[in-house]
């Protein structure tokens, strides 16, 4: 059964793509989904409705707020991994903070450096220039890990 899954880079992928993969894969444990044009807490409220056996999660530069973070911690009971760096929707106070503070081993708040001890995120683009006007071809790299045989494919946008 499926246990790890990276879709970073897959500006497509809807909430409705992420219940089915949280249906299809009961067994999964770590999922990156990180610069996927996160607008809303959707997606966020559909890894916590049907991922809720997830201990590892990364969701770098998406744009959901305090209320799609508070859903993943009461839809991931077994989460111990949650990496928001460049999250800046979300705004870690009060009970949010105290929760993520007590609960996470490993917490990447948002404005956490992406190069911070060595857990590096790289921008992956099919262009030359890199500033925030220009228009990118971002790849879409996904990687499944199946037990003890791995599958990897990239799909372009």
């Amino acid at each position: 059964m499926l246990e790890e899954l990276d879709i970073s880079f897959c500006g497509n992928v809807s909430s409705i793509v992420l219940e089915a993969i949280g249906r299809g894969c009961p067994l999964l444990k770590s999922f990156k989904f990180n610069e996927n044009g996160l607008n809303d807490n959707d997606e966020a409220f559909a890894i916590a409705r049907n991922m809720s056996n997830l201990r590892h999660l990364q969701l770098v530069r998406n744009s959901l707020d305090n209320s799609g973070v508070t859903a993943i911690l009461d839809g991931c009971p077994l989460l111990e991994s949650l990496d928001l760096r460049g999250c800046f929707n979300v705004k870690l106070e009060g009970e949010l903070r105290r929760r993520c503070d007590e609960r996470l081993k490993d917490f990447m708040e948002p404005d956490t450096p992406y190069d911070f001890n060595g857990c590096e995120f790289v921008l992956v683009c099919n262009g030359t220039g890199h500033n925030e006007t220009q228009a990118f071809n971002w790849k879409c790299m996904a990687r499944f890990a199946l037990s003890s045989r791995s599958f990897s494919a990239q799909l372009l946008n």
